[in-house]
């Protein structure tokens, strides 16, 4: 009797272990996948933000090599700006010379001119 029992109980919790396990067992599944999905948004994500940081970082390297670029220009511009500044003074000091001259020169006609 005690054996019968025990086989009854043995058949009656058996199936309803099973069925546990095997809900058990589908919502395992069901985490995994939805882990999985979780993870595949998050790589897509770390790869679109690893490609953004690439172009970033590109267009930074693109932004110093302009600026390079630009300095350089500059600099150039500066030492053009100086001697064109030098030359106009320079030509600017032998016009005086030569106004100068000039007036000592007609000062000197008009002298002869009065003295005739």
């Amino acid at each position: 009797k005690e054996q019968n029992a025990r086989d009854e109980l043995r058949n009656r919790l058996i199936p309803e272990a099973e069925a546990g396990s095997r809900q058990s067992l589908l919502q395992t599944d069901a985490r995994i996948s939805s882990m999985q999905e979780e993870l595949s948004v998050v790589f897509n994500e770390q790869k679109r933000l690893r490609e953004s940081l690439r172009s970033l970082i590109d267009e930074a390297g693109e932004d110093r090599q302009a600026l390079q670029a630009a300095n350089s220009e500059q600099h150039e511009l500066k030492h053009c700006l100086e001697e064109s500044a030098r030359i106009c003074t320079e030509a600017a000091e032998a016009r005086q010379k030569q106004i100068e001259s000039l007036e000592v020169y007609v000062r000197k006609c008009r002298g002869q001119l009065v003295s005739l």
